[in-house]
Parts: structure tokens; sequence; C-alpha cells
């Protein structure tokens, strides 16, 4: 009987899930905030309809296995070095200061001293599926501070599993002695199974998928990669080590052969179920009642998270000789609490290192602040823009090269990237006067390479613009990806080049109407270009039938 009243509760918290999270998503949040409505409002401090809340937050941990599982998957060194030093170290520096700083805030408020590094902990990572899809929605992920969340958000994914691992130690020796005198025989532990690990999944498992892969036996490899990614859990926690970082290796290491993609698709909609069950289990903490109660308080933690993470990073980034428009809109950026605070934060309430009444501030906060990042992400380019004029004018100067040569340009290009490049090759072709503004050196090294004036310099920034003279400017060409940086440089050239022609890279064709409102003369979407080659591709291939297939 207790079987299918676990199972009604397991129903009542997707179901609510779903209609939440389509609700959220039709205002262009995030589903994970609907999976967390759905909790705290069916929770025991809610409705209180959940009457077995401890077995289905058992249940939903396998959730959080399944997600390291697949992050695993997603990871390999060669990314991690493909991110360039400066990014890691970014990422490295943020999780740091970010999760000193909120720790010793919570310290000084009367935390005990692991309570307040698992709240650090939770605090100092920010939300990769929210960022991530609000920037790809606006177009933006290839912008500057698309780029440098991107890498910072994947160095917090991967910080999950060390920090996951110091909040098992620290619950099982809170004493500073106990966990030095223990380290030794855990990390030797860790090591041998880590090696054990490795061998079964590259010896056994691996040959295992070859195997079923000859025999086109699909739904044995799904349950082989459900069974490593559990087994491997079981395992960690066997031996007394986060069960998170046993799945997230098993997917590490099954993450450089070519099975990964086909696994990461198989479990996905497991994994989905899971997870939806274990945000809602996240959110049944919360209590409503008492966060429109204490709804001051909870805005005033939420605005100091936000506030606090946003200049943390942009500091960081400053410090590193990023931009400062860059710096401040990557901070905004990154300036939520994500989905992993989440697993942290079970991690800490399973453990006894975190009580709930620091948890359930911390969960109404990290709800705020995830409800606000649909709304805050678009801004932050608009935002660091105008952060840059009033603190980053010495940030942007021209390039050492062709320093006296950036005066009256007869045509510009405004990013040089693979579009720009292709752009300046031609125009390499017919000696006039081309001035290439980028803000990546290692571009306008390139440019410089073709002749051309280079500086290093943001085109939306109109103070920046205005030292150069572009009165006899004929042709301005604009290869940026991001649609809002695009238009803002597009009305700065119509006003600063009011007689010259305008050409816009568009990467979707839905914004060409808007572009050409704006006053470009001609757009070249990419989505047009790479239908035409498919078109002719597909034309050449069709004569070419018997010899692809003889090849």
């Amino acid at each position: 009987m207790e079987s299918w009243v676990l199972l009604l509760d397991i129903v009542q918290l997707l179901g609510l899930s779903l209609v939440f999270g389509a609700v959220c998503a039709r205002f262009g949040q995030s589903s994970l905030v609907g999976c967390l409505l759905a909790g705290m409002i069916l929770g025991p401090r809610g409705i209180n309809v959940i009457s077995s809340a401890s077995s289905v937050e058992q249940i939903s941990e396998i959730g959080i296995a399944l997600l390291l599982f697949s992050l695993g998957l997603d990871f390999s060194l060669p990314r991690l070095i493909g991110l360039g030093i400066r990014s890691v170290l970014c990422g490295i520096l943020q999780v740091v200061l970010t999760l000193a700083a909120a720790a010793l805030v919570g310290w000084i408020a009367g935390l005990s001293r692991w309570e307040a590094i698992t709240a650090g902990a939770m605090i100092a990572l920010s939300s990769t599926a929210a960022v991530l899809q609000v920037l790809m929605d606006h177009g933006e992920l290839d912008s500057p501070h698309g780029r440098v969340s991107l890498a910072v958000l994947l160095i917090q994914d991967l910080a999950v599993i060390p920090l996951a691992l110091l909040l098992s130690f620290a619950a099982a020796h809170q004493n500073t002695e106990q966990l030095a005198a223990s380290s030794l025989i855990t990390a030797a532990a860790a090591a041998a199974f880590i090696t054990l690990l490795y061998f079964v999944m590259n010896k056994g498992v691996k040959t295992a998928l070859r195997g079923f892969a000859r025999e086109r036996n699909r739904d044995l490899s799904i349950l082989l990669a459900f069974v490593a990614g559990l087994g491997a859990a079981w395992g960690a926690h066997r031996i007394g080590i986060s069960p998170a970082l046993g799945a997230f290796l098993a997917g590490m290491f099954l993450g450089g052969s070519p099975f990964a993609a086909q696994i990461r698709a198989d479990l996905s909609s497991l994994r989905i179920v899971l997870m939806t069950l274990f945000f809602g289990s996240a959110g049944m903490i919360a209590d409503p009642l008492w966060m429109i109660k204490n709804l001051p308080l909870v805005l005033l933690i939420s605005s100091a998270i936000i506030a606090g993470k946003a200049l943390i990073a942009a500091a960081i980034i400053i410090s590193l000789r990023g931009l400062a428009g860059t710096a401040m809109a990557t901070g905004l950026c990154l300036a939520q609490v994500g989905e992993f605070a989440f697993v942290l934060g079970s991690i800490g309430r399973t453990k006894g290192v975190l009580g709930d009444e620091t948890y359930l501030p911390l969960v109404c906060s990290a709800i705020v602040t995830l409800f606000v990042t649909p709304y805050v992400v678009p801004l932050s380019a608009s935002f660091g823009l105008a952060f840059s004029r009033i603190f980053g004018g010495k940030n942007s100067s021209p390039a050492v090269k062709n320093r006296g040569s950036l005066a009256a340009p007869e045509i510009v290009i405004v990013g040089f990237g693979p579009a720009g490049r292709s752009v300046g090759e031609a125009l390499a072709k017919i000696n006039r006067h081309v001035l290439v503004l980028d803000l990546n050196l290692e571009q306008l090294k390139e440019a410089e390479a073709l002749g051309f004036s280079g500086a290093i310099a943001d085109a939306r920034n109109m103070d920046i613009l205005e030292s150069i003279p572009f009165q006899k400017t004929r042709l301005v060409v604009i290869t940026i990806p991001s649609r809002a940086a695009t238009m803002n440089v597009l009305n700065n050239f119509r006003q600063l080049a009011s007689q010259a022609q305008i050409i816009i890279r568009a990467r979707h064709e839905i914004h060409r109407v808007q572009f050409e409102s704006a006053g470009a003369c001609a757009v070249a979407g990419d989505e047009t270009a790479v239908g035409e080659k498919l078109a002719r591709l597909a034309v050449e291939l069709l004569h070419e039938t018997e010899v692809c297939a003889a090849s």
C-alpha cells in the first residue's frame, strides 16, 4: 500500500512540475523554477499533500548521480585546455573568491564554520542551464561576455566535484584534526577506486559497448550505461567518498569514447524525470508562507547575492586584463544561484553539515535569483557598455601597429572572426584603406598582416568611436554574431557615418527586417548562406552518388 502512496506522490509532483514548468517557460523562465515552486506548494510546508517526502527525496538523489554522469560525458581534458589558461584561471578564482566572501559573511552572521563554507559553496555556483538558454535565445552566446560566461560556467560545473568531496569530508570529520588524520586513508581509497574504475570503464564497459554496437543492440547499451553510472556512484559511496564523484568519473572515462553522445541521448529522458523529482524535493524544503512573511529578508539576501557575485566576477576579469564592459556584463550573467547549488545543499543536509534554518532562506533566495535571470542577462550587455563608458575608457586603445593610419578609413570591418576575415581577404585585393575594430588582439594581428589598420575597440561604445574620424567612410561591414550588439553598433555608425553603406551579418533570418528598418543597406543571413550551401551540395552529390558510395 505504501508503494502506491509513493507512486501517487511522484505523479502529483511531476504533474504540477509539468504545469508550472510550462507556465515558467511561457514567460521566459527556466523550467527548474517551476519544479522548485511545485515542491514548495505540495511539500509539508505548503499544502502538505506529499506524505512520503523523504522517499521521494531518496529516489531523486539518483537524478544527481545521472546528472553528474552526464556532466562527465561532456568533460574532456582537450575541452578544458581549449578554454585557455586565462578563462580557466578566471573560473577557478570566481569559485574560490565567491565561496570565501559568502562564507565569511555567513560566519560573521553566526553560522558555524562548515555551515558557512557549505552556504558559500552553494552561492558560488551559477546556473549553466538558465544562462546559456537566455544567451542563445538572444543570439549572444558568441559575444565577448557570452564566451567568457560559458568558460566560467564550465569551470563551475567541474568545481562541483571537489566541492562535493569537501563537504563529504567535512561531514565525516568536522574536527580539523580528525579531517587531517583521515585524509591520507581516504585519498588512498579514492586512488584505488579511481584506478579500478578506469580499468572497468575502459577495458570492460567500452568493450561491451563495441560489441552491442556491432550487434546494433541499443537496449543493452542503455542498460549498461545506466548500470555503469549508478554502479560507480554506489561504489564511491561504499568507500566513503562522494557518490557524485564516482558518477562523474565514470562519465568522464567514457566521455572520450565514440559512444558518449549516444549514451547522453539515451539517458536524457530518464535523467529529466529524476532531476524534476530532485528539484521538486529541493523545493519541498522551502516554506511559501515563511517566504511571504520574510520577503524583505529574502529580497535582501537575493540582492546581496546578485550584486556580490557580479562585482566579484567583474573584478576578477578586469584584474586579468579583461575589458570593463565585458567584465561587468559577464558578472551579471553569473549573478544567480544555479542548479548545482541544490546538489551541494542536498549533500550538506544529508550529511548534517547544513541545517534547515540556513538552507531555507538560501533556497528561497536562489529561487528569486533564478527568477530574475531571464530579465537580467539580456540587459547585461547594455549595462556593461554603460559601465565601460564610465570606468573602462582606458581599456580600449588602438593596436600597436598602424596606429598612425587610423585617420579617415574608407572601409570599416567590425569583428574579424571567420566572417570578417573572408571580407578582409576580398578587400585586400582592391587596395583600399580598411580599419578593423575587434576586441581580440590575435585577430587584429591577422588583419594587420593583410595590410589593414587595427584597433582594439568595443564598437558598441560611442565614446570610443568618436575618437576616430569616419567622414570619408564609404562602407561599414558588421560581422559580429550577437543581434543586440550588432544593433547597437549599427545605430552608432548611422550617427557617426551617415554617408556610409552598412552591411550586416544576421545569424537568424528573422532579424533581417529589424536590421533593414534600422538602416542596414544589405543583410547577409547565416541561415540563408547555409541553406544555399546545403542546396548546392545536395545537387552536386546527386550527380556524384556512385563516386561517393565507392569511396
